[in-house]
């Protein structure tokens, strides 16, 4: 009985890691309280950008030729860091809630977007 248990346990624990398959077409939004020199990254933002989970592979893909495979944070939420106009951008992709924001550490300058 234990072994079974136990077998049941270890073959449940990465099904229930998997995120359900989606695509998600959205825009950011900046955040109101941005300072002025976040604008200059607006136009980034503020086109079509794509979120895809397959299986436990999530991708951002967007213009200027963006596309990063997100890594796991913890369970359902994903993030990847890159670089744009020299500013450090970590985007977090939060499937439960269905957002995903990025966050320059830089300048402090915010964006989120609700996934549908």
């Amino acid at each position: 009985m234990r072994c079974t248990a136990l077998f049941l346990a270890a073959i449940a624990a990465p099904v229930a890691v998997h995120a359900a398959d989606l695509t998600s077409i959205f825009r950011f939004t900046a955040d109101p309280e941005n300072m002025t020199a976040c604008i200059a990254l607006a136009p980034q933002f503020e086109r079509e950008h794509t979120l895809t989970v397959a299986g436990n592979t999530v991708q951002i893909t967007g213009p200027g030729g963006l596309s990063e495979q997100m890594k796991p944070m913890k369970t359902n939420v994903y993030q990847t860091v890159l670089e744009l106009a020299g500013e450090r951008l970590d985007y977090v992709a939060d499937l439960d809630a269905k957002t995903i924001s990025v966050r320059g550490n830089n300048l402090g300058c915010k964006w989120s977007a609700k996934l549908s």
